[in-house]
């Protein structure tokens, strides 16, 4: 799953693969979380570890326990990234149903219109409008000197 289809028209990457976020060195099945675990399994039972039979049981789980740490963070850094991913994909998701909601509300207004009624205020709006700007510009003439 290389990208997240949001639409038809709409697909967003994600940027990660099971491959790169599984194993230590990308794609080297010889580092998976599977095998580290098997050469953990196996040191624990004590056969010997890398090949070499001199290297000691601490220093074998010194290393697998520093691999697996950073196998764990590699982890954690593509949840992160398909996380974002994901929250950006919300986010949109919240803005398509706010919009679609916003024309649901709007398509019902021009439905449900009278237009008697409406041009009546319209023009009741418009009469009251005009009056107010008479009185305005009549009010804008005065000064003290016309009382005077």
């Amino acid at each position: 799953l290389d990208e997240l289809q949001m639409s038809r028209e709409i697909e967003i990457p994600i940027d990660v693969s099971g491959k790169e976020f599984l194993t230590l060195e990308d794609g080297d099945p010889g580092t998976s979380y599977f095998s580290l675990l098997q050469q953990t399994i196996d040191v624990l039972e004590g056969r010997p570890f890398g090949g070499s039979p001199v290297q000691t049981a601490k220093n074998a789980m010194d290393v697998l326990g520093a691999q697996m740490d950073a196998l764990y963070d590699k982890t954690l850094v593509a949840r992160t990234r398909v996380g974002a991913r994901l929250r950006q994909v919300e986010e949109t998701q919240l803005a398509n149903l706010t919009l679609a909601t916003q024309y649901e509300i709007t398509g019902g207004r021009a439905v449900g219109v009278d237009f008697t009624k409406s041009v009546s205020e319209i023009a009741r709006l418009q009469l009251s409008l005009e009056a107010a700007q008479r009185a305005y510009s009549q009010f804008s003439k005065l000064s003290i000197f016309n009382f005077l």
